[in-house]
C-alpha cells in the first residue's frame, strides 16, 4: 500500500504566499511613504532629505509591488496549469524502485536530485520556483535509494509522490515447505 508523501494542492506552495505578502508591503509602503519618510528622517535633517526618502521609499514600493507580483502571478500560472493537467488525468505515472543517477548532496549540502523511476528520469530541484515536490534527498525527502515509489509528473514537476517501504514480492514457490522440521 502507497502512503502519499505529496499531492499539488488548490493554493500555491508558501513562496507565492510571501510573494502576495511582500506585495502587500510594497502597497503599504507607497500608502505611507510620506509618513514614512518622516519618521525616518524626523524634524533633524528636514526639507532637503525628505524628497530623496519618499522618492527612495516610492520606488521601493513600486520595485517591490511589481517585482514580486509579477513573480507571483507567473508562479500562480504555472500551479493552476499542472494543477489541472494533474486533476485531468494528463500526467505521467512513473512506478519502481528509486534509482539515484547523480548524488550531489556529496559535493553541497542538500542539493539537486537527480534519479530514475520506472524507467523515467527527473531532476529534483531544491530551489526552483515551480509547482510540485521539492524536498531533496539532503532535506530527508521521501525519494530515497531503493525505496519502492510512484510519481505523477507534468513537464518534469512532481505533482503527486507516494512511497512504499519495499518493493512488492512474490512469494517463492515453495518456500513453506522449506522450512525445518525436528
Amino acid at each position: 500500500m502507497f502512503e502519499t508523501v505529496y499531492e499539488i494542492g488548490f493554493l500555491p506552495e508558501p513562496a507565492v504566499q510571501l510573494m502576495a505578502f511582500a506585495s502587500l508591503l510594497g502597497i503599504a509602503i507607497l500608502a505611507a511613504r510620506k509618513r514614512l519618510a518622516a519618521l525616518i528622517v524626523g524634524d533633524k535633517l528636514g526639507a532637503l532629505t525628505a524628497p530623496m526618502v519618499r522618492w527612495g521609499l516610492l520606488i521601493w514600493g513600486w520595485g517591490t509591488l511589481l517585482g514580486f507580483a509579477s513573480g507571483g502571478v507567473y508562479y500562480g500560472a504555472q500551479h493552476y496549469q499542472a494543477r489541472a493537467a494533474y486533476l485531468a488525468g494528463e500526467v505521467l505515472v512513473s512506478e519502481g524502485p528509486v534509482v539515484i543517477v547523480y548524488d550531489s548532496s556529496v559535493e553541497r549540502e542538500a542539493a539537486d536530485d537527480l534519479f530514475e523511476i520506472g524507467g523515467e528520469r527527473f531532476l529534483l530541484r531544491l530551489f526552483a520556483l515551480e509547482p510540485g515536490y521539492h524536498t531533496t534527498r539532503g532535506q530527508g525527502g521521501a525519494l530515497q535509494e531503493g525505496v519502492f515509489a510512484r510519481v505523477a509528473s507534468f513537464e518534469g514537476q512532481l505533482l503527486k509522490v507516494e512511497v512504499r517501504a519495499e518493493a512488492p514480492t512474490a512469494e517463492p514457490e515453495g518456500s513453506q515447505a522449506a522450512s525445518s522440521t525436528d
